[in-house]
């Protein structure tokens, strides 16, 4: 089948040579590949992050998230267990404050599966739309896939900008207060 058209102006155009009609769905079959590749490691990390949550390990204590060095030693409790009471960590007149800071990190990872899902479903109607029309009436088939493919080349491009914008964002922020351990550490 001939190569789509799908942006044609003067001085620019964007076609799927050297892919056109079936030969796409090829092309849908590698991305799925990738995508179930991005699944696999993506559960690892959610599992893990979940574990963390149900455990414990994300609890910050006076504001102080547990990767500083001054981070109070929770192991020599003398009660033990996943409960810290304020007469085990230190003296009474200080108060202290129990909160938990992951939600960045669930942000995260409903952002990659939301992505993920979004763009399994793109491959889907990609693959399906492709099978459409026949190498010498291509209309049906183009007029599915020219909207599909211009979806993916501006959320394509948008996307990864705004992800990396924001991890710079995040990266310049964490870094002014040394990740939130304080500038004296």
């Amino acid at each position: 089948m001939p190569a789509l058209q799908v942006i044609k102006t003067r001085f620019f155009g964007y076609s799927t040579r050297p892919f056109g009609g079936d030969d796409l769905q090829l092309v849908c079959i590698i991305f799925g590949v990738l995508r179930l590749i991005q699944f696999i490691c993506l559960v690892p990390w959610a599992a893990r992050l979940f574990w963390k949550r149900t455990h414990g390990k994300t609890i910050w204590i006076n504001g102080i998230p547990p990767w500083c060095p001054q981070y109070p030693d929770l192991s020599k409790l003398k009660r033990g267990g996943l409960l810290a009471f304020r007469e085990d960590i230190g003296d009474g007149g200080i108060v202290f404050s129990f909160e938990s800071d992951d939600g960045p990190q669930f942000i995260a990872a409903g952002v990659a599966l939301l992505y993920f899902a979004i763009s399994v479903c793109w491959l889907c109607m990609i693959s399906s739309a492709t099978s459409l029309g026949t190498p010498t009436q291509p209309e049906r088939r183009d007029k599915y896939l020219r909207p599909l493919i211009l979806f993916q080349l501006i959320a394509g491009a948008i996307f990864p900008i705004a992800l990396l914008f924001g991890g710079i964002w995040t990266v310049h922020h964490n870094r002014l207060n040394n990740y939130r351990c304080g500038q004296d550490v």
